[in-house]
């Protein structure tokens, strides 16, 4: 037999065994999860993307032309952030006790307030149809990426103002 040949079989089985070492305690690790949790909001709308904010037991749920906040220790619902229109996701800025939304159908951001998920401002986007949204906590900024333009637009949450696309 090829000595390369043999190198090669060992490396692969090697491979193989390092893969399944792996696999196996992230199996036994599902095993042991907690069964999923099932909470039937209602209402019209598909849904796209989900955010969590952790420290306040809050999900975000972007339903169309509305935002669902539910609290994540009993799945009530308890709040909505209305006229979002096209809503994809949500950012969380908790030092600041804001959050924003991507409305893809009015090209622009809603600033809410976290505690009592009230609308504060409607920022105008540079581009077209911001769908995926993050906040940038080290620049305070705001990134939005635009579905239909192909480009990205930075907002300064202090101006309430994009300032780069």
């Amino acid at each position: 037999m090829n000595p390369h040949r043999r190198a090669s079989a060992h490396t692969f089985h090697g491979r193989v065994l390092i893969l399944a070492a792996s696999i196996v305690p992230l199996c036994a690790f599902a095993a042991d999860a907690p069964a999923p949790l099932r909470w039937n909001l209602g209402g019209s709308g598909g849904w796209d993307y989900l955010s969590v904010d952790a420290a306040a037991h809050r999900l975000y749920v972007t339903r169309s032309d509305r935002v669902l906040v539910v609290d994540t220790k009993d799945g009530k619902v308890v709040g909505t952030i209305a006229d979002t229109n096209g809503v994809h996701g949500v950012a969380i800025d908790s030092q600041s006790g804001k959050g924003y939304t991507s409305n893809g159908r009015g090209d622009n951001v809603t600033e809410f307030d976290l505690k009592t998920l009230k609308t504060e401002r409607v920022i105008p986007v540079t581009g077209h149809n911001p769908d995926s949204i993050l906040f940038d906590a080290a620049t305070r900024t705001v990134w939005t990426f635009n579905g239909h333009s192909h480009d990205a637009t930075v907002i300064d949450v202090v101006s309430g103002r994009a300032v780069a696309t």
